[in-house]
């Protein structure tokens, strides 16, 4: 059984400081819960059928969408996860970045539109999670505003976690 599963974007490259990933990593390890990080160097099919037990078996599901890329996959994946999250009865933690800019790209109209379309379909991600947990008043789901807000939310939920 996996007690956390971290999803969305990964943020570390080879020769960068860790990403968003790390200190919800550590806690677990202080705690002795059971992460699962489905980031590998080179992806699988088998890789995915681990993912996919890993996810409908945790407990805690945490999503964090950055400005380290585009996210597209990662944001059509948002609702899939969350509606699953909400029928398996998981936490959720979803933090999603609305004020993407890429800088890898060239000034171009192109980049302009890649940078508008994933700002608009982030900023819909966030107040669409947002107004439907306010509506149900679901405990087991919080959507950060910041990914500071998002870590220590499951930090201090991790705290509170016993292991298996």
């Amino acid at each position: 059984m996996t007690d956390v599963f971290l999803m969305g974007t990964i943020d570390a490259k080879p020769g960068q400081p860790a990403g968003w990933r790390e200190p919800i990593k550590q806690a677990c390890s202080r705690r002795g819960l059971a992460c699962f990080d489905p980031t590998v160097e080179k992806w699988t099919p088998a890789d995915a059928e681990r993912e996919a037990h890993a996810l409908t078996s945790a407990k805690l599901i945490v999503m964090a969408i950055t400005s380290a890329s585009e996210s597209v996959g990662t944001l059509a994946e948002s609702g899939w996860a969350f509606l699953n999250a909400l029928t398996r009865r998981q936490t959720f933690a979803l933090f999603v970045d609305t004020t993407f800019v890429t800088k890898e790209l060239p000034a171009t109209a192109d980049a302009q539109k890649s940078n508008t379309a994933s700002r608009r379909a982030r900023e819909l991600v966030h107040e669409h999670a947002e107004r439907f947990t306010k509506s149900y008043k679901m405990p087991d789901v919080y959507i950060a505003n910041t990914l500071s807000e998002l870590t220590i939310w499951v930090v201090n939920r991790i705290e509170r976690m016993k292991p298996e």
